[in-house]
């Protein structure tokens, strides 16, 4: 940013950059020099004018700064509810897992957890569904209960022609010729500054 002041011809000129024409608009260049800077300059107090808007737009730009570090604060935030909702899905779903083997492991007759699976019979295998007849015996007190049960036969994936494929092939080259040439003209070519600012007479 550049203050231009001339005193013969009693103006005062901002000059933003492309880095700070979003952050300090041409408005609030405006405001500053209208309310800060017009009175002191008017009466020939070069010093006290140009300090007083230096100020003004240090106490601006600090404003600016902290309201984006909340909203950027507030924005992380906002991106940490999906993922502990995920969380809790997750947790819910090995919980209700948890509950579900406990019962199954859990005999009728002595009520331990101690079935396991000692013996099984094929009833029909369908569209990759396989039915069983499944023998369960407690290890502590020998009973035994028969279950019938459904699995999927990982053998039946349903996708005809072999698994996998041949590879993806994207058009139009790899990564388009490497960007095509930036900054053209040269940097900060024949005096021009680009963004914007704003001018004051007194």
């Amino acid at each position: 940013m550049v203050i231009l002041l001339v005193t013969e011809e009693r103006c005062i000129q901002f000059v933003t950059g492309y880095g700070l024409e979003g952050i300090l608009p041409d408005a609030i260049c405006k405001r500053i020099q209208n309310r800060f800077m017009k009175t002191p300059f008017s009466q020939g107090d070069w010093d006290n004018g140009m300090l007083a808007g230096i100020q003004a737009i240090d106490s601006y730009l600090k404003d600016y700064q902290d309201g984006t570090e909340q909203r950027a604060e507030t924005d992380s935030m906002a991106d940490l509810y999906p993922l502990l909702f995920a969380a809790l899905v997750i947790l819910l779903f090995c919980f209700f897992a948890y509950r579900r083997m406990r019962r199954k492991s859990q005999c009728p007759h002595c009520k331990k957890h101690t079935l396991y699976r000692s013996d099984s019979r094929l009833i029909s295998n369908v569209h990759g569904i396989r039915r069983e007849e499944v023998v369960y015996t407690c290890s502590n007190c020998g009973y035994t209960v028969v279950r019938e049960e459904e699995s999927r036969d990982d053998r039946h994936d349903g996708f005809g022609g072999g698994r996998g494929g041949g590879p993806i092939i994207f058009g139009g080259g790899l990564f388009g010729g490497r960007g095509g040439g930036g900054f053209s003209g040269g940097s900060f070519g024949g005096g021009n500054f680009g963004g914007g600012g704003a001018g004051s007479k007194f």
